[in-house]
């Protein structure tokens, strides 16, 4: 499972078994992009499950979104996840580590799933999101 918090910085957390296993920040859509084919490269996506979570607090997820859907295997499953409480102050105040936190945190609810494959603007904006419960590792 991947967490995805957007934003000027993307932090990412990549999470095994419920377990942190990785975690880094990126700086821009192509660099997310990139991170998450290397990590899924070497996993059968036909036998295990790949879950992609993308909070929904800023406009610019939607784009994100896009273009996982469009590069991916048809196979990830993606979800958009409210970020709502999930960027809670942090002791050291570094925003790095504030955005690695809130991806944790992300990976850690259960979204809406996002429909893949083409489809019209009216069918994305119902499997946008509604939020039904969430894990805090």
């Amino acid at each position: 499972m991947i967490g995805l918090d957007p934003g000027e910085v993307f932090g990412l957390a990549v999470l095994a078994d419920w377990k942190v296993t990785e975690t880094l920040n990126c700086f821009n859509p192509n660099e997310v992009l990139n991170v998450i084919r290397n990590l899924i490269r070497n996993v059968n996506v036909e036998r295990t499950a790949v879950t992609i979570k993308v909070g929904n607090g800023v406009p610019t997820h939607k784009d994100l979104l896009e273009n996982l859907d469009h590069e991916l295997p048809q196979q990830v499953i993606l979800e958009v996840v409210g970020e709502a409480g999930t960027n809670r102050p942090f002791v050291a105040h570094r925003r790095g580590l504030r955005d690695i936190a809130s991806a944790i945190r992300i990976a850690g609810r259960i979204g809406h799933v996002y429909l893949r494959g083409r489809m019209n603007e009216e069918d994305r904006q119902d499997s946008s999101f509604e939020e039904t419960a969430y894990f805090t590792p």
